[in-house]
């Protein structure tokens, strides 16, 4: 019998999860479409700073101003404030 790989020893169902990190630059590009790169990177770390709340969250689970690559984390709390780009 064929065991099913999504299956943990406790027979309960599991969904892997992606542990790879998400470029700055190409979530930021995902926001701004239309804008060039370097606009997009400025653009999208302006918004990050003045909404209300999501600096001191990401913050809190270890974002840096200036960071190039964001933890899977990282991507679900600007999405749960900004919504999906």
């Amino acid at each position: 019998m064929k065991k099913n790989r999504n299956t943990n020893r406790g027979g309960t169902s599991y969904r892997p999860r992606s542990q790879a990190k998400t470029q700055f630059g190409t979530l930021a590009m995902l926001f701004y479409k239309r804008t060039r790169y370097s606009r997009a990177v400025q653009l999208f770390r302006e918004e990050i700073r003045q909404t209300r709340g999501l600096l001191a969250a990401l913050q809190d689970i270890g974002y840096r101003e200036g960071m190039r690559k964001l933890s899977p984390r990282m991507v679900k709390v600007i999405e749960h404030f900004l919504g999906e780009p």
